[in-house]
């Protein structure tokens, strides 16, 4: 009785050892998938080894981005049968289309089969493994969609072109980088034109709207690129039944928590590239340049509300243009007509762009400095912009009007020359022609020293008068000023010194270099800024002495108070 005891017992023992044969598998949960698109591979390793095995991934790095992993051991016991195993689900997502093979994984001393994904394009249609209709209903309601929708497929060549991307969230998707255009920037300018929008989709999910100004710089048919969209999901796994084979109580412990919490998955989606017929320059608009636009406003105004016009002394004007439906690097440049009598100096434009919900409006500024030759009245001419209407498909021309102004001082019988320059690259600009009779001064000119060395003579007697205390010298404006000196760039001298003039003597109308030689008080250095003065508008050549503007400028004390000045424009600030 005892031996018959033994031998069940020693039965039962050597049944319980027995486990399946050590093997290292791997599948797929699907056999095709598009570009942009993830997938799942899943590794299964059965043996008495599964708790401390590991896999090596470092193959698959080749054709594939890994976004996730992760593993599990189970054991079980099942009709006296003792068995382990371990898996791992490694989620995928092609670095290039076609037929890729899926290399032998190595864990230990064990290989996985090798196996193969056909990867199409992106935005293909996949044929999907056979799945029950809950499964069907489920995928349906979790699809993500992305679609642009173009307002205009015959847009004139430079003309804006709004684009509105949808994307149909069923998933939840939390972007990881804007969408963008894969585009090429010689063939297309892409702004921003507001901020995206969310709304219901009527299937439990979402909307979501990002909204673009698109700007063709090629005539033909052209191809609007794909945009590209990356983002993560939490996707939970509806099947659950691989386990299935252990049978019984074991599948309570056999539970894949994954499926509790999800996992996090990455998605790519790619829009259809478009193609839109850019048409050309229309048709008669000669060689003007061209400004497709919705509309286009302009603007001007003298910088002095009530400006006083004196022979040689400057005045400032600003004039503005704005046009919708433009990009800024498509705003033309403006061209200023001649001035008889009056020299004009255009300052470099100040050129933004704005977005509102419907448009890019694109808008330039620009200050012009005149200094009248000659007393008596004079004209500005008008300026004019020529530009294409998109709505009404004609040519337009926005006008800046002509200006009529009252010059004091001088003479109407002085000869001035009519070839004026405006070109704000130089500080030398042509001198005025001579008057008649071999004089050897011109008269205006003399006019201007005249009045500038009475006003100078004046401000010193009342500037003795002031009271004077120490000043903290600006190093940020003193570092400018010697920059432009060692460059010689004579205009950025001009401006770092009335910013210096402006931060050390406050509440005075420092409007131009008269003014801060007033202020500053110091014959040697209002030397200086007649010869600045006399380069810079009169066509003079001169030799600054840098070492009197510095060493003046840094041992000067502050003076709370300048003489009164002359009215003058506020040309800089």
């Amino acid at each position: 009785m005892i031996k018959l005891i033994l031998n069940v017992i020693v039965a039962i023992f050597l049944t319980t050892s027995v486990c399946q044969a050590d093997e290292l598998t791997a599948s797929l949960n699907q056999n095709e998938v598009a570009y942009g698109d993830g997938f799942e591979l899943t590794l299964t390793y059965n043996g008495n080894d599964a708790g401390a095995m590991q896999v090596d991934l470092g193959d698959l790095q080749t054709d594939f981005a890994i976004y996730s992993t992760s593993s599990s051991v189970r054991s079980s016991f099942v009709n006296g049968v003792g068995s382990m195993q371990r898996q791992w689900k490694i989620g995928l997502m092609p670095k290039k289309t076609g037929v890729l093979t899926i290399p032998e994984i190595k864990a230990g001393q064990y290989k996985s089969q090798t196996l193969q994904i056909n990867v199409l394009p992106a935005g293909s249609a996949v044929q999907q493994q056979p799945k029950s209709q809950i499964t069907k209903s489920v995928d349906k309601m979790s699809q993500v969609e992305a679609d642009l929708q173009l307002d205009n497929t015959t847009p004139y060549v430079q003309q804006e072109l709004n684009a509105v991307l949808v994307i149909n969230d069923n998933k939840g998707i939390e972007f990881t980088a804007e969408p963008q255009f894969i585009t090429n920037a010689d063939e297309w300018i892409v702004k921003t034109l507001r901020q995206p929008t969310v709304e219901a989709n009527g299937q439990g999910g979402r909307l979501i709207k990002f909204y673009y100004a698109l700007f063709p710089q090629k005539s033909g048919l052209q191809q609007i690129p794909a945009m590209q969209i990356e983002g993560m999901y939490t996707s939970f796994d509806e099947d659950n039944n691989q386990m299935a084979t252990f049978g019984g109580l074991s599948n309570f412990f056999n539970m894949n928590m994954g499926n509790l919490f999800g996992v996090r998955k990455p998605i790519r989606l790619m829009t259809k590239p478009q193609d839109v017929n850019v048409l050309p320059i229309a048709a008669g608009y000669g060689n003007d340049w061209w400004l497709p636009a919705g509309a286009v406003g302009v603007a001007e105004r003298w910088v002095d509300e009530h400006p006083t016009f004196k022979v040689g002394e400057t005045v400032a004007r600003e004039i503005a243009f704005a046009a919708e439906g433009v990009a800024d690097t498509q705003l033309p440049e403006i061209t200023l007509p001649t001035v008889k009598n009056v020299k004009q100096y255009p300052e470099k434009p100040q050129i933004e762009s704005i977005a509102d919900k419907n448009h890019i409006t694109s808008q330039l500024k620009m200050r012009i400095v005149y200094i009248p030759q000659v007393g008596g009245k004079q004209v500005i001419p008008e300026i004019r912009i020529p530009w294409y209407n998109v709505n009404t498909k004609q040519k337009q021309v926005a006008i800046i009007p002509a200006a009529t102004i009252d010059v004091e001082g001088g003479t109407e019988n002085a000869v001035v020359s009519d070839n004026i320059s405006t070109n704000t690259d130089t500080a030398a600009i042509k001198s005025v022609a001579p008057v008649k009779k071999g004089a050897a001064l011109n008269l205006t000119w003399l006019w201007i020293a005249l009045a500038f060395i009475a006003g100078l003579i004046l401000s010193y007697v009342i500037l003795k008068r002031t009271m004077q205390s120490n000043i903290d010298v600006p190093q940020s404006n003193l570092k400018g000023i010697e920059q432009s000196l060692q460059q010689k760039d004579y205009r950025q001298l001009r401006d770092s010194l009335l910013e210096y003039g402006r931060q050390i003597f406050r509440g005075q109308n420092i409007n131009n270099l008269n003014d801060l030689a007033t202020c500053i008080d110091e014959p040697k250095f209002t030397e200086q800024m007649q010869i600045l003065n006399s380069i810079l508008y009169a066509g003079q050549t001169g030799q600054i002495d840098d070492n009197i503007i510095l060493s003046t400028l840094k041992n000067k004390q502050k003076q709370h108070h300048c003489v009164e000045k002359k009215p003058l424009p506020d040309l800089y600030k």
